[in-house]
């Protein structure tokens, strides 16, 4: 999906430099190695498959895939009582606006595992909120990812920002694989 960010209340909450206590209270450094090992990767993959819409995916090399569990979400903001999580992004996909269309930035996500990245942001967010919120239910509170990629947007138009929900299945079985449930 893609959308706009024109209809974010100017009043809607915003959380910079969250991530910093997100990551560290929900995805510790303690669980990454665990994570990492083969039969937790292969689950990772398969989850990642299914959120690519069944493609088959490689996942990204372990320096990589180390980086994306210590990483900082750019900006989670609320809005209408949903929150997101939002990164930025400096990509060149194009000379032009219309460049950054829908299908430039989902191959970029995928081409870049920006995918894989969002989905272990979407899972440290939803921890948080379920910590951190009473009566959290993420059906009603967790609104999914925006990636922003810079150099497409224009106030004019929708390119440039991608939009994509995640489902509560997705964020189950990331918290389960995490947490080192068997799936």
């Amino acid at each position: 999906t893609r959308g706009r960010l024109a209809h974010v209340r100017k009043s809607g909450h915003c959380a910079r430099s969250l991530s910093g206590e997100v990551q560290h209270a929900h995805l510790p450094r303690a669980r990454a190695p665990r994570v990492l090992a083969a039969r937790e990767q292969s689950t990772l993959g398969q989850i990642l498959s299914r959120h690519r819409g069944g493609l088959p995916s490689a996942l990204p090399s372990h320096p990589v895939l180390q980086g994306m569990m210590h990483g900082f979400i750019d900006l989670v903001f609320e809005d209408n009582g949903r929150f997101f999580v939002a990164d930025y992004k400096s990509n060149h996909l194009g000379d032009m606006l219309e460049d950054y269309h829908l299908d430039a930035m989902l191959e970029a996500n995928q081409q870049h595992y920006y995918d894989l990245q969002y989905l272990i942001y979407s899972l440290a967010l939803h921890r948080y909120l379920k910590q951190r919120m009473p009566h959290y239910d993420a059906h009603q509170h967790f609104g999914g990812v925006y990636y922003l990629y810079l150099r497409g947007m224009s106030p004019k138009s929708s390119t440039g920002v991608f939009s994509k929900a995640i489902s509560l299945e997705e964020l189950t079985e990331l918290d389960d694989l995490f947490a080192g449930v068997s799936l």
